[in-house]
């Protein structure tokens, strides 16, 4: 959790063009994506699903800014926190369950 929150978030912010402030993922929300969508000891998948989540919210971020200079009025809303229930919605089912592990 320290490595995704301390290195691998900004990094994924950066390379997507995104400041610290455009966007925040929740503890819960971070801890769900370690556990459920990633399986590997490594971080290389978890910084795949976190630059997903990034992505997601960068294309939102723009359609929020295009929806403003468009009409003049912001139709399209935009929620910079990233919570647990976003997660599915964002990188799809999971694709590790906890039961999983105490079945093996």
């Amino acid at each position: 959790m320290h490595i995704a929150r301390n290195f691998l978030l900004p990094k994924q912010l950066q390379a997507n063009g995104l400041v610290k402030d455009q966007i925040t993922v929740a503890e819960p929300a971070l801890l769900h994506i370690a556990t459920h969508y990633t399986r590997e000891a490594g971080v290389r998948s978890l910084e795949r699903a976190i630059g997903a989540v990034v992505r997601y919210k960068a294309v939102e971020w723009a359609e929020h800014l295009d929806a403003d200079s468009s009409t003049g009025v912001g139709t399209k809303e935009y929620k910079d926190l990233v919570e647990e229930e976003d997660v599915e919605g964002i990188l799809g089912p999971a694709r590790w369950d906890g039961e999983e592990r105490e079945r093996e």
